[in-house]
């Protein structure tokens, strides 16, 4: 059993789509697109999100970062909180 423990680890790492790191909801990008493109004034094709905790994502693209969380009802409605202003990315990177 101790042999395979390795792989396991490592598959988690290259593979996250296996179940080892829980995926973002489809609903979740569309707010956080819309959100981002309007506080960054950049185009949807050029954002790109990173999970950061449980329903909470930074949002990169056109030279800026903004972070949000999203709530949701037990209905479904969702809510998007930017919980880091806009900032500029200096350096070139985004």
């Amino acid at each position: 059993m101790a042999k395979f423990l390795p792989w396991v680890f490592l598959s988690c790492l290259l593979i996250p789509t296996l179940g080892c790191a829980p995926q973002m909801p489809v609903r979740h990008k569309r707010y956080l697109k819309t959100a981002a493109k309007k506080d960054l004034n950049c185009a949807p094709s050029r954002l790109s999100i990173h999970t950061i905790g449980k329903n909470q994502y930074r949002v990169t693209g056109c030279n800026g970062r903004v972070a949000y969380r999203i709530r949701c009802s037990p209905g479904h409605e969702c809510q998007v909180e930017m919980t880091q202003v806009p900032t500029p990315i200096t350096g070139g990177g985004e």
